[in-house]
């Protein structure tokens, strides 16, 4: 007959207290390697990455773009009190020049549109009005938001598979319109509107939220640990303990192929919060210890009495993870 399990665990944690010295060793000389490992984990934030390459839709978009190929777009709108004073007009052509100029950058407005189609030269009082009338007299401009009373549209295509060259893209846009940020005239102000700016945007910003998160934890590691313990070695045990297990976890997302994409951030926030709890759990059983009992006997006590707990947490957590197995959007 085997032993009851109770026997097992004691055995088991026996020997785990026996030899820690031995297993802090082996996490201390992994330590290094995990760090080398999670530094290796490419990062991908591009939205597309968040989606499931095996789904139907996925797939059937993915053909479709093979046979009809598509650009990212963009537009820029400029506002202005006569969008068709010649003075607009011109600025327009200009900044239209500057960003077509842009390696794997498109740009076409109404009115370069327009004056190429009637051969009329640069902004003049007369090319001025003649797009005043063909504008007013049909709306094609218009639906297309090329045109209205208070703004002109200058319409861009990116020619861009892939996030790091539509970021490239962007930035050489927006380095174009800086000077117009700032001092708009003859233009009341000038605005970036489309997909391209907003997944940049979510990227970047989800990229730094995880910056500011990931400290205000450890500021909650510490502040708990102040609190609850007043102990600067528990502290420094836990710190080292969070550091090894967040370590480890991510780098095994290097020899599975992972990557991290825009929700990453949430897998090592889980491992912190799930691996704090089991410590809280560990150590305030550890701390609470009769005088009668021998130190050595009290930590087996101690590791024995929250074991189901903290499997139970470890499990939730695991089955949480298992259940986006099913989902269309990866983590």
């Amino acid at each position: 007959m085997g032993l009851p399990r109770t026997d097992r665990l004691d055995l088991y944690f026996r020997a785990v207290v026996r030899h820690r010295r031995w297993i802090l060793a082996f996490y201390a000389a992994l330590f290094p390697l995990a760090v080398f490992l999670c530094l290796g984990v490419p990062h991908d934030n591009s939205i597309e990455r968040l989606v499931v390459k095996s789904d139907t839709d996925y797939s059937n978009t993915l053909a479709f773009r093979d046979l009809f190929p598509e650009r990212q777009r963009a537009f820029v709108l400029v506002e202005a009190d006569d969008p068709f004073d010649p003075a607009v007009l011109r600025r327009v052509d200009e900044i239209e020049t500057q960003i077509g100029s842009i390696a794997g950058v498109s740009a076409y407005s109404g009115w370069r549109l327009f004056r190429e189609s009637r051969a009329l030269p640069a902004a003049s009082a007369d090319a001025a009005a003649a797009f005043r009338a063909f504008s007013a007299g049909t709306d094609l401009l218009r639906r297309q938001g090329l045109v209205g009373p208070t703004h002109l549209g200058l319409a861009l295509e990116l020619d861009a598979a892939r996030p790091d060259e539509r970021d490239r893209a962007l930035a050489a846009i927006d380095a174009t319109l800086a000077p117009h940020f700032d001092s708009p005239a003859p233009f009341t102000a000038v605005r970036r509107i489309g997909g391209p700016w907003v997944d940049a945007h979510l990227e970047q910003a989800t990229g730094e939220a995880s910056l500011r998160y990931f400290p205000l934890f450890g500021l909650f590691v510490i502040v708990l640990n102040v609190t609850l313990y007043r102990s600067w070695r528990t502290l420094a045990v836990f710190l080292i303990t969070l550091a090894e297990v967040v370590a480890i976890c991510v780098a095994l997302a290097r020899p599975a192929g992972f990557s991290f994409s825009i929700v990453s951030s949430l897998v090592p926030l889980t491992v912190l919060v799930t691996c704090t709890a089991a410590l809280v759990y560990l150590q305030s059983r550890f701390v609470d210890k009769p005088a009668r009992i021998p130190l050595e006997e009290h930590r087996i006590f101690a590791l024995r009495n929250k074991f189901l707990p903290t499997t139970a947490s470890i499990f939730a957590a695991a089955v949480g993870f298992a259940a986006l197995a099913v989902s269309k959007i990866r983590p």
